[in-house]
């Protein structure tokens, strides 16, 4: 439908261009209006009327087009970090855990971010990746905690997304598991993350979100989000910001 209107749209151009091209060569005082420079005449008005009506056309159907766009965004949440000491007959190493947080309370479950579609539009076919340097992250990787998550690409893949739904999908653990102890600024080590700021050194690896979806039409969007992460003793603020 697009390609068509606009394929229109250059045609009619066209042949106002070739046509007015022509009656400029034979403008002349001279000549009297007649049957021919009339119809010539109402023909041109007509192709003028034609190029605005399939202007506003086309700009009609890009209002309506992108009024029925899904469009995906992840909302900003609070984790909680716990370190606790962990049970002995099964292992001396403490547990790590990260809850979710609702009205600052933490809500003892699973932490997790939530995926919204605040568009119209529903999508299909969506793909979330989470992007870092896992080098950077293995640097900082602690394996002094029980039932440590094992590194695998992480990603997820969903089916499909009605128009303003949203949906729970999972965090990066491993990323999370490796970094969250080093999140911890509390009285007793600010002073030392003050003095990698100072120096530009960051004190996480970076991460991002990249977000593959299709519409109804089967058309390819892609987002890419900067995933920053606040934190203050054991909560961790996450705000992601488009990259």
């Amino acid at each position: 439908m697009k390609k068509t209107i606009l394929a229109l749209i250059i045609f009619t151009i066209i042949l106002l261009v070739l046509f007015f091209w022509q009656e400029t060569q034979n403008l002349s005082l001279d000549r009297k209006i007649d049957d021919e420079k009339l119809a010539n005449f109402f023909t041109s008005f007509g192709g003028i009327i034609v190029l605005i009506s399939l202007y506003y056309l086309y700009k009609q159907f890009i209002e309506m087009k992108s009024g029925y766009l899904p469009d995906l965004y992840l909302s900003s949440v609070k984790f909680k970090v716990d370190i606790k000491p962990g049970m002995e007959f099964i292992d001396d190493k403490p547990i790590l855990k990260i809850s979710q947080m609702e009205d600052n309370k933490s809500l003892d479950i699973n932490a997790y971010f939530q995926l919204h579609n605040i568009g119209l539009g529903a999508c299909k076919n969506i793909s979330i990746d989470w992007i870092y340097d896992l080098d950077s992250v293995k640097e900082i990787f602690q394996n002094k905690f029980q039932h440590f998550p094992i590194f695998i690409a992480e990603s997820q893949h969903l089916d499909f997304l009605q128009a303003n739904g949203k949906i729970q999908i999972d965090i990066p653990e491993f990323y999370f598991f490796c970094c969250a102890p080093e999140f911890n600024i509390n009285p007793t080590n600010h002073q030392e993350f003050a003095e990698k700021l100072m120096r530009g050194i960051p004190l996480k690896p970076k991460l991002e979100c990249e977000i593959k979806y299709y519409n109804i039409q089967n058309e390819l969007y892609t987002k890419k989000f900067n995933v920053e992460i606040m934190p203050i003793e054991d909560i961790l603020k996450i705000k992601f910001l488009a990259a």
